[in-house]
């Protein structure tokens, strides 16, 4: 089975969730969804320190994935390779890696590391960006493997940045010390 199998399979056993994977993909693009989180966590002294580590995480992600990755991989997109008619809006990048699933595991990487409670469904959600981004033929798996593992690297060294640089950060409550996981 190869990567185009793959999204063949993905389409053929659901095509009724276009419209559901059309809404996950929109979503995240620009990272909205993630950004939004963030802000609602900044706006919490307690989880403040997370909304911070998701801000960075995110850009740090993007960065790699749209500004450095891509252009020196330039992969074709399915859909440019096999006609497919996409359901969302062209792509002005290459595939390698997924930016969408990059910055959705980065964000959701740092939810968990914070709050393994909201991480867990937050992992969740980036998991179904990954598959919502092969169902709409704008990945390759491979390209969205790489996305994910990107994106959770990019969360723990920026963590631990954070941590070990930044005074201010490392001044912020942190919920993991008192208990609030």
């Amino acid at each position: 089975m190869d990567e185009l199998d793959i999204l063949e399979w993905l389409q053929g056993a659901a095509p009724a969730l276009n419209d559901v994977m059309v809404a996950i993909t929109t979503v995240s693009t620009y990272a909205a969804v993630w950004l939004i989180l963030a802000f609602l966590l900044t706006c919490s002294k307690e989880y403040r320190r997370a909304g911070y580590a998701v801000i960075v995480s995110v850009v740090v992600a993007w960065i790699l994935a749209d500004f450095v990755i891509k252009p020196l991989v330039g992969r074709e997109r399915p859909y440019e390779v096999t006609g497919f008619d996409i359901l969302v809006s062209a792509a002005s990048t290459s595939s390698f890696p997924s930016g969408h699933t990059a910055f959705s595991f980065a964000a959701a990487t740092a939810v968990f590391i914070h709050n393994r409670k909201w991480g867990i469904p937050a992992l969740v959600f980036a998991a179904l960006v990954g598959i919502s981004r092969m169902y709409l033929y704008m990945h390759w798996p491979t390209d969205v493997l790489a996305g994910a593992l990107l994106g959770i690297a990019a969360a723990y060294l920026c963590v631990w940045f954070l941590s070990r640089y930044i005074p201010a950060y490392r001044d912020l409550p942190d919920p993991r010390e008192s208990g609030g996981q």
